[in-house]
């Protein structure tokens, strides 16, 4: 099966995972039976400010921001495909003219908008602000500037259902963070449609396989898995 994972990383965060490169990440994608993933700097987001060096047709570079991050460094920016934010670790105001000017930008590219609200186990690396408060924040915004591509990654089963509407009009999510029983994705085709569903796995901190396995063995229509597994990224990402 064609996949494309949707969240992966490469880069570090100081004592959470060392630097991690091309090969190491290609590695994990053929022993998980990934084709193609997209990827970004930890290390940017998180203060070194020093782009993915993404030298390989297998990996979709994404750069990572901050909010202090320089919006004219961004813009200059060729051949990615996105931007990450990390709301849930970093102070980010979403009613800023920072925040509005990097939505226009995103916009202004066809680029995708990628919210992290959760990278780990918070009980591991806590979140400074609730992932539902952010999303909570974030809708009128979203709302009030149609035709941007967003999507939520590391989302839960509650965030989802209670932002059911709003994901179907205005947003994507990834499958990295909806662990526990084997009929999850049955669970979330509940609540949203396969449209609005993108494979991710949160390579290499949780090991990809997993994710592949419930994709390829859950009791969902072929038209819905291979919805997941790569055409909706292929057309958020125009590949």
């Amino acid at each position: 099966m064609d996949i494309i994972d949707f969240n992966a990383h490469m880069g570090s965060w100081p004592d959470i995972f060392p630097d991690l490169g091309t090969t190491k990440i290609e590695a994990e994608m053929d022993a998980a039976g990934i084709g193609k993933a997209v990827i970004s700097s930890l290390s940017e987001a998180f203060g070194a400010h020093v782009p993915t060096d993404a030298n390989s047709d297998r990996l979709v570079p994404f750069r990572s921001a901050g909010p202090d991050h320089d919006l004219n460094d961004l813009a200059q920016s060729e051949n990615i495909k996105g931007v990450r934010i990390y709301p849930s670790y970093q102070a980010w105001d979403f009613q800023s003219p920072t925040f509005s000017a990097l939505i226009d930008l995103v916009k202004s590219r066809n680029w995708v908008l990628q919210v992290y609200l959760r990278l780990w186990d918070s009980r591991v690396v806590p979140t400074s602000e609730e992932p539902s408060g952010i999303i909570a924040k974030l809708k009128p915004v979203v709302q009030s500037k149609p035709g941007l591509k967003l999507a939520f990654s590391g989302i839960n089963f509650p965030e989802i259902r209670d932002n059911a509407e709003f994901i179907e009009q205005s947003a994507w999510v990834d499958i990295s963070h909806l662990h526990g029983p084997t009929t999850s994705l049955q669970m979330i085709l509940g609540m949203v449609s396969a449209s609005r569903v993108l494979f991710g796995s949160n390579m290499p901190t949780y090991y990809p396989y997993a994710g592949v396995y419930r994709l390829e063995n859950e009791s969902i229509s072929n038209f819905d898995r291979r919805l997941i597994a790569c055409g909706n990224a292929k057309n958020l990402l125009d590949l």
